[in-house]
């Protein structure tokens, strides 16, 4: 089951003491707090005093045993504790899931989403790295994050939704399963993914992933045209 703790805190606002209930892990057939993560209210707080509203992010688990994945969300500041969790030595029975650590609740959102569809995240941001740099080439403005948010099988197509800087509306932009496929081959030829331990997979890792195989593509164009 869910584990909850409750925290005494002080109201930024009217400065008096009040508790927040805090869910330091959460199973997936949890319904009510999955929905909870779904609709991104999960952290959602109210002053029993004042009515003041606000988001209090702090570290959770999310974990999926039927989709083989474990979502640490750690917020920003306290990254750093994640170099103190060693799973594959304390945990061995956890080594077959898969383990992602994001640092805000969309981006865990999206990692329930994308396993759910049975689909692997790692491809998946590759495919948003090729979305991201067509988008800013397109509209001549920064992508600032770009999120995966549906696949339908029956169409073949998975969609996105891309937030171009300055601008309140966000792209929506769907690919066939076959560029989806194309980014698994790029991932499964040149790169060699852990479950070991928690691994951030962004943007950063699927350009690393992506300069990586044009240098090996471009070294195997190469020694073609010197055997030739």
């Amino acid at each position: 089951m869910s584990t909850k703790i409750t925290k005494e805190i002080t109201c930024p606002s009217c400065g008096k003491s009040d508790s927040i209930g805090m869910f330091q892990s959460i199973r997936s057939d949890d319904e009510e707090l999955r929905k909870k993560i779904m609709d991104e209210t999960l952290f959602d707080w109210n002053c029993t005093h004042c009515g003041f509203s606000a988001e209090f992010v702090y570290p959770c688990l999310y974990h999926d045993i039927s989709h083989y994945l474990m979502v640490y969300l750690v917020p920003e500041k306290e990254e750093k504790s994640l170099k103190d969790v060693k799973v594959a030595s304390q945990f061995p029975q956890l080594s077959e899931l898969s383990k992602r650590s994001v640092t805000t609740l969309q981006q865990m959102k999206e990692k329930i989403l994308i396993f759910e569809s049975g689909l692997d995240d790692i491809a998946i941001e590759v495919v948003k790295a090729g979305m991201k740099t067509a988008a800013e080439k397109k509209y001549q403005k920064p992508v600032e994050k770009g999120l995966f948010c549906f696949s339908d099988p029956k169409d073949q197509r998975i969609g996105f939704q891309f937030f171009l800087k300055g601008q309140e509306e966000p792209l929506k932009r769907a690919v066939s399963m076959n560029t989806y496929k194309t980014a698994l081959h790029i991932v499964n030829s040149c790169y060699e993914s852990t479950k070991d331990d928690f691994i951030q997979v962004d943007n950063h890792l699927a350009e690393k992933i992506l300069e990586r195989y044009q240098n090996e593509e471009a070294a195997s164009s190469n020694q073609e045209s010197t055997n030739d």
